[in-house]
């Protein structure tokens, strides 16, 4: 289909990516989107299970990194949260699976922080 598309891409020679990293701006349109935009981490492998294990581990690696949040408070919020989707299946054997969570959910980590 015939489209004008726009794409910035910004370089961080400090930081080591394991694989793509997606940011959608705000203001999506479709249902299954964030309105607020959000983190795409890509995965492909010949197993779709192994794709989607590899997304939401590299997700939660994202979680903990980025925004400091616990292994076990980005595994919980993955788990409710974070959107597996079919990226690419028509090149079998290779399957490309995105994650994909909400930025409004980048700053809620002291959601998990306890009370005295």
């Amino acid at each position: 289909m015939p489209a004008d598309v726009t794409l910035r891409f910004q370089v961080h020679k400090q930081c080591s990516l394991p694989g793509p990293l997606v940011e959608s701006p705000a203001g999506r349109k479709l249902e299954s989107e964030a309105a607020d935009g959000e983190w795409i981490v890509v995965e492909s492998s010949n197993d779709v299970a192994g794709a989607a294990r590899a997304a939401t581990s590299r997700m939660i690696d994202l979680l903990v990194d980025r925004w400091g949040f616990s292994a076990v408070h980005a595994y919980l919020l993955c788990s409710v949260a974070m959107n597996l989707r079919f990226s690419q299946v028509v090149n079998e054997p290779i399957f490309t699976i995105s994650a994909a969570i909400s930025k409004e959910y980048s700053s809620c980590e002291k959601a998990f922080l306890t009370r005295k």
